[in-house]
């Protein structure tokens, strides 16, 4: 069923924007488990405004889909269900969804391509430079039938000591250095082929921190989550930009507005305690939708359903994860996952993502080609470079405005680009390594500040742990929202819900300046958000009303 149309004025409709790649796959990852925004902020690494955003409008996209739900608890927490096939619904009801799938798709065989013929453009440079330098230089016709026997001697051969015929196509693609027949029956082929090691000789192979924002914010929600939603700067130090650890003097009278636009993104505020301590606290990390303990989705979101898991499905989970089995019972198996799952994220030092114990950010290599590609590229471009300069001053010899001939009026015509091509190939690289020196030295400098912090928080010390526990008296066990904590499921009837979900209806509505609302009346939501995808529908002859995304 395609999507509803939004109303832009009484004559034209515009189909509603999908919401984040990064939201998408991060519901896709829950596999119709119950999400509160915390939840996706933790799992896909975005704010929890983005990800509140990006639920509202997934569950509007989606809009009368089976296993679509938003669900409101007794406290007022909203929690967003959608079915384990969301990605693929979603396609079928937004024509821009199902671009942007395409194109994720098609990407990367575009990216091959291009990296492909940026490198066949060097060799094609080669050929007509060095193929109009012989032509210029050729004497007559005896010389043309010398170079065509292939060894006539003189400069009719190659510069390699052999004639133009004897190169085979293969061998510029694949010389025999890199080709697939040097490599014997066992050893692996290169990385990528010599053409795309061109591209990357030139332009490198992209930013190896272009995901760094998310994994941060997935590591603090990790590091404030095992410590009950309350934590002071010295325990996110390891996964921002803070100042030297030596200059935060163990003093009250401290600057640390370098965390505040990290608590802003995950949703968080300043306290400050009796003693001065300033304390972070995030109330929505301390809520969770997932049916199951948060340490067992932020070590391995395949875990996301074990409470309602049997125990066959159970022994599976375990024995991928090398756990063993024999005569355990369904509970045994979930107190074991459990305890996997601890092991893992290290006693919640943002160990699921970075085990050092801080955001450890990694240097660009120049290129992650081969050491002999990157050779044979770097002297091919040389070649390039040299054969073009030499091809410029033959030019250069011939009568202001005269024309040549055929082919070579052609190469005359283009020479200014392949010119500018021979000198970027050589420029660009060495531009990029000059800058790739101070940005890796920029790099080791953060990850060591970093280091420094978490040793630094580990040996702890008198003032640091007086901080420690103010802010442990501030944090809070991790509520998880059940089935019976439930007070309104848009995907249930009237007559389905929950039976004391009228005081809890009405305490959505308390502060919010909306009517109170009873049972069977449409102001008892009037406390959800706006634009959350839920809408109502009365029922049959008017006597009562059931709550669905439509």
């Amino acid at each position: 069923r395609a999507a509803p149309p939004v109303m832009t004025n009484l004559l034209e409709t515009s189909e509603l924007a999908p919401p984040p790649e990064r939201v998408v796959a991060a519901v896709e990852a829950a596999k119709g488990a119950r999400l509160t925004a915390a939840d996706l902020a933790a799992q896909s690494g975005v704010s929890i405004d983005e990800a509140r955003r990006g639920m509202r409008e997934l569950a509007t996209a989606l809009a009368g889909c089976d296993g679509v739900s938003v669900s409101a608890s007794e406290q007022g927490d909203l929690l967003y269900s959608f079915p384990a096939d969301v990605r693929r619904e979603l396609a079928s009801r937004s024509a821009a969804a199902k671009a942007r799938d395409a194109w994720n798709s098609a990407k990367p065989a575009l990216q091959t391509a291009g990296r492909f013929a940026f490198g066949l453009a060097l060799f094609a440079s080669i050929a007509v430079v060095f193929t109009a330098i012989t032509v210029l230089t050729s004497g007559g016709d005896e010389r043309d039938d010398e170079r065509d026997r292939g060894f006539g001697g003189g400069r009719e051969r190659s510069l390699f000591g052999f004639g133009w015929g004897q190169i085979s196509p293969f061998d510029i693609l694949f010389p025999r250095p890199y080709g697939f027949y040097s490599y014997g029956w066992f050893a692996p082929p290169p990385r990528m082929t010599l053409p795309e090691a061109v591209f990357s000789f030139v332009f490198g192979d992209g930013d190896p921190n272009k995901a760094i924002g998310a994994a941060r914010l997935r590591a603090m929600a990790e590091v404030i989550r095992s410590n009950g939603g309350a934590v002071t700067a010295e325990s996110l130090a390891p996964f921002l930009d803070p100042p030297p650890a030596g200059t935060f003097a163990e003093s009250y009278n401290v600057d640390e507005s370098w965390v505040l636009p990290a608590v802003t993104e995950l949703g968080g505020r300043p306290e400050v305690s009796g003693e001065g301590t300033i304390v972070y606290v995030f109330d929505e990390l301390t809520v969770s939708g997932l049916a199951s303990e948060a340490s067992l989705v932020l070590a391995d979101p395949a875990l996301a359903a074990v409470r309602t898991l049997d125990a066959a499905e159970l022994a599976r989970l375990a024995q991928e994860r090398a756990i063993p089995t024999q005569g355990a019972d369904a509970g045994a198996l979930r107190d074991a996952l459990r305890s996997w799952a601890g092991e893992q994220l290290g006693g919640g030092g943002g160990g699921s993502l970075f085990p050092g114990g801080y955001l450890e950010e990694r240097t660009a290599p120049f290129s992650n080609a081969e050491g002999g590609q990157l050779f044979a590229a770097g002297a091919l471009g040389l070649l390039n470079f040299f054969g073009c300069a030499y091809l410029g001053s033959l030019l250069a010899q011939l009568p202001p405005g005269a024309q040549l001939p055929g082919e070579l009026g052609a190469v005359q015509a283009v020479f200014p680009l392949l010119l500018a091509y021979a000198v970027s190939y050589v420029a660009i690289p060495a531009v990029r390594f000059a800058r790739l020196q101070a940005e890796n030295a920029a790099v080791a400098q953060r990850n060591a500040n970093r280091q420094a912090w978490r040793d630094a928080l580990r040996r702890g010390g008198s003032e640091l742990q007086k901080r420690l526990e103010a802010a442990s008296r501030r944090g809070k066990k991790l509520r998880l929202v059940s089935e019976e904590d439930v007070a309104f499921d848009s995907s249930k009837s009237l007559g389905e819900q929950p039976e004391q979900q009228t005081p809890a209806l009405d305490d959505l509505t308390a502060g919010s300046g909306m009517p109170r609302g009873d049972p069977v009346n449409p102001p008892a939501l009037a406390g959800l958000p706006s634009g959350s995808g839920v809408c109502i529908r009365t029922g049959e002859a008017g006597r009562g009303w059931t709550g669905r995304v439509r």
